[in-house]
């Protein structure tokens, strides 16, 4: 036979995690990726990268070095690359799928995925992908957030 021991508030806690699905969950995983991302454009020795599986070693360096270019990080050059990562529109942020991505800049993908463009090529320099170390991160985050926010 089983008895019921304790005050479980399993109601509650169904409850709040659905509304915490629609709304907080998407929001934490959706801001900790892309301040994640974000900090492969700000390595301190100008060669970026290492926050994605494939970009660990670093961006491969550029093969020549403007004046202009000069002290300043791979992939930054007007901000925008940078200032463009988002957490793709509330359509794609759901409790089952957050994509993290650039909209509305040409050549981002290029950048990311390398390839060939005008006269020559460009190399992988990926900015946004598969990161373990993320995926550790938003683990953590989401006991975390579960503890405080679904059962208080």
């Amino acid at each position: 036979m089983i008895t019921r021991k304790g005050n479980y508030k399993f109601d509650k806690y169904k409850k709040n995690l659905q509304i915490e699905k629609r709304q907080g969950m998407p929001l934490l995983v959706g801001n900790a990726a892309k301040n994640h991302f974000l900090k492969g454009f700000s390595v301190g020795d100008q060669q970026g990268g290492g926050f994605t599986n494939n970009s660990r070693g670093g961006w491969e360096k550029r093969k020549k070095i403007t004046r202009r270019q000069r002290g300043k990080n791979l992939l930054v050059d007007s901000g925008d690359l940078r200032r463009f990562i988002q957490a793709k529109g509330i359509l794609k942020r759901t409790f089952e799928r957050t994509e993290i991505g650039v909209k509305g800049i040409r050549y981002a993908r290029i950048h990311n995925e390398g390839g060939r463009i005008r006269g020559g090529s460009m190399p992988k320099r990926e900015y946004i992908g598969d990161s373990d170390v993320l995926t550790r991160k938003l683990k953590v985050l989401l006991t975390r957030f579960l503890d405080k926010k679904v059962f208080k």
